[in-house]
């Protein structure tokens, strides 16, 4: 009764704290899952195999184990608020860091410590939903953080998912894009060059692609 007439004139925690909290939640869930999105083009852009990214994205959930019981001990003692706005900060940094891999060994690490920083946000979150909620209340409010997991899968895939699939689509205007210039250099300029009277010597005898150097006026 006494906690419950302590906590009567902030309602609006129900939005202050349980609202931010469980958009920050569905970014954290987006930043775990996203990759499997990215992994057909990281394979052929990184020659990064099947195995390694299998790996890379298991080390993450070794990561996620290091921090839960030293973050939420920390929330307990100290502050929940800043402990999980530290680790906000660190969890940025990491996930802003991803564009900069361009190794196998880089994404391993990239993803341990992603999973490091992601791991004591939980615990602490319900350690905040404990201190600003009613014994009678926080079990509503622990599930309704929680549905914030399948709500961050259905924003996060068809968004992840048709980046990719634009993506795919690009690259092969690109590649396409090159093979008709390709083309018409083989066409072209070879008739090009005759009719100045330059002599063209092929560097290739590929069917598919041929080479041709100039090598000077006659």
């Amino acid at each position: 009764m006494a906690a419950s007439h302590l906590l009567a004139p902030h309602r609006n925690r129900w939005i202050r704290i349980l609202g931010v909290a469980f958009v920050m939640y569905i970014l954290s869930y987006i930043d775990r899952t996203n990759i499997a999105m990215a992994i057909p083009a990281m394979r052929s852009q990184m020659g990064i195999s099947a195995s390694a990214i299998g790996f890379a994205t298991g080390t993450f959930f070794w990561g996620y184990l290091i921090l839960q019981i030293p973050a939420g001990r920390l929330a307990a003692v100290w502050s929940a608020k800043w402990v999980i706005f530290g680790l906000l900060m660190f969890w940025s940094i990491v996930s802003c860091s991803t564009a900069f891999v361009h190794t196998e060994n880089e994404l391993i690490a990239n993803r341990f410590m992603l999973g490091i920083f992601e791991g004591g946000v939980l615990t602490c979150t319900i350690v905040l939903i404990r201190k600003w909620f009613t014994r009678a209340e926080r079990a509503r409010a622990n599930t309704m953080f929680l549905v914030s997991i399948p709500v961050a899968s259905v924003v996060a895939n068809p968004i992840s998912g048709r980046h990719a699939a634009l993506q795919a689509a690009g690259q092969a205007a690109l590649n396409n894009e090159a093979a008709e210039d390709l083309e018409t250099f083989d066409i072209r300029q070879p008739a090009a060059a005759c009719a100045r009277g330059s002599t063209i010597v092929p560097i290739s005898s590929s069917a598919s692609i041929a080479g041709w150097k100039r090598s000077g006026s006659t």
